[in-house]
């Protein structure tokens, strides 16, 4: 595992329990690996516009201790490659903003395609049961996803209009997929 990157802004949250990475600071690395933890505390969320217009980033790590994404945290990182999260979406609760396409600043699921930087082509998932409805849904430029083996569940749509997908293994701990999980996958 690649160290820790140093010189991101960290603030702790207002219960004072975590910490929020609300920037780049001083960091020059273009492969950032988050730290989970930070002066003692947990780094529990990524927030709004955190990482806006890096355009040097290449690949991103986030730990398993961030339980939320801010709104556009990654909208207009265009070298983007390579992201490994804990789960899709805004939240780990998985009720908010579930669309993959949301940290990068697509408001709605059918806008993901004009966000999701076309340049990232491997999404990492480490800490979901599930992958909700729509969660991937128009994210066009995505050659490969790593379903980690605590999935049990592939929500409707989750993958649909992927067109890049090439190849994707749905691990013996999947139960259910929803109708249309694959819809319109053309390259796998």
């Amino acid at each position: 595992m690649k160290p820790y990157s140093d010189g991101l802004l960290y603030e702790l949250n207002t219960t004072k329990t975590g910490y929020i990475v609300s920037g780049i600071g001083e960091c020059t690395d273009k492969d950032i690996n988050i730290t989970p933890i930070y002066n003692g505390k947990p780094v529990v969320s990524i927030g709004s516009n955190a990482f806006y217009n890096c355009i040097s980033l290449t690949s991103i790590t986030i730990p398993e201790s961030v339980t939320t994404i801010g709104y556009k945290a990654f909208k207009g990182c265009s070298s983007l490659t390579s992201i490994t999260l804990p789960f899709v979406g805004e939240t780990l609760n998985g009720t908010e903003n579930t669309h993959f396409g949301y940290i990068f600043g697509a408001y709605r699921i059918v806008d993901s395609d004009d966000y999701v930087p076309t340049s990232l082509k491997e999404v990492i998932i480490t800490g979901v049961t599930s992958i909700g409805r729509y969660a991937f849904s128009n994210c066009s430029s995505l050659t490969s996803i790593a379903i980690p083996e605590s999935v049990t569940s592939i929500g409707e749509y989750a993958f649909s209009n992927c067109s890049s997908l090439t190849s994707i293994v749905i691990p013996e701990s999947v139960i259910s997929i929803g109708s249309d999980a694959f819809y319109n996958c053309s390259s796998l």
